[in-house]
């Protein structure tokens, strides 16, 4: 069964129009809505007004150590490879 996301789809574009205004920061809507400020940065990259990192994990760093040397320098660019099979 899918997850029930914690916020309707009509408060994250009032999040959003709140968060755009300047009115409140990420932190002041999390409290406001009584969620965790990754919801609240989830609801605004969902509207276009934030971007998502995901960290890096330590293999994935090592092995963007090992390929550096073959021009990729990004783990983005690691899984596009991966994903692609594209040449180094």
């Amino acid at each position: 069964m899918a997850k029930q996301p914690l916020l309707s789809q009509e408060t994250q574009k009032e999040i959003a129009a709140i968060y755009k205004a300047g009115e409140a920061t990420q932190a002041d809507l999390a409290i406001s809505y009584g969620v965790s400020r990754s919801t609240i940065r989830r609801a605004l990259h969902e509207n276009g007004l934030a971007t998502m990192v995901r960290e890096v994990s330590t293999n994935e760093r090592s092995m963007l150590n090992v390929v550096k040397q073959f021009g990729i320098a990004t783990v983005e660019r690691l899984h596009e490879v991966i994903r692609k099979g594209v040449q180094c």
